[in-house]
């Protein structure tokens, strides 16, 4: 299985204006360091939940077609734009969208054969199966967004991991809280 990104986000999750604001920072001078840290803080919220936070496309490629559900990852899943295969013949076909079913409003995106149809054979070969897909949100969730506020607010003040007092403290835990309902489970 493989991820190819095919178009990034055309935005930031979050808004230079606000991250401006929460870091009470006044006119442009330290854009391009709040525009790095944006972008820091987005990678760490989408590695440690599994999500994409912003329209983006992709590729999954696989060597063949699952049992039952394919499950895409990088929820939500907003719609699947293609899945091409290579047959027995070693032809690459495009598989008709009436042959299955997506469903984009569980945990991960699904896609399964539709009633009283089955997965096409493909052809005993590395990535045969490639499936073109668009996730993320259209509108970054409230609490995401003040998760990345804080984790902005601690890479610009704290430029260490950890911070040590009387306690040792990992930072930011709220950050943390805030992005947890939004983790998606490991797969077995």
């Amino acid at each position: 299985m493989g991820l190819q990104l095919i178009t990034g986000p055309a935005t930031l999750p979050v808004d230079i204006v606000l991250a401006r604001d929460h870091l009470r920072i006044d006119g442009e001078e330290q854009d391009a360091a709040i525009t790095q840290l944006i972008k820091v803080a987005t990678a760490h919220a989408q590695q440690l939940t599994g999500r994409a936070l912003i329209t983006q496309r992709w590729r999954l490629v696989l060597d063949g077609f699952p049992r039952h559900a394919l499950r895409l990852p990088l929820p939500p899943l907003q719609s699947v734009e293609s899945i091409t295969y290579l047959d027995v013949d070693g032809a690459e076909q495009t598989l008709d969208p009436a042959v299955y079913s997506v469903n984009p409003t569980g945990l991960v995106g699904q896609i399964t054969p539709a009633y009283g149809q089955a997965w096409p054979a493909t052809r005993a070969e590395a990535m045969a199966v490639a499936v073109e897909f668009t996730c993320g949100y259209t509108a970054v969730p409230d609490d995401i967004q003040a998760a990345m506020l804080l984790l902005i607010g601690s890479l610009d003040q704290y430029h260490e991991d950890v911070i040590t007092g009387t306690i040792a403290t990992q930072l930011p835990y709220g950050a943390r809280v805030l992005l947890s309902p939004y983790v998606i489970p490991s797969q077995p």
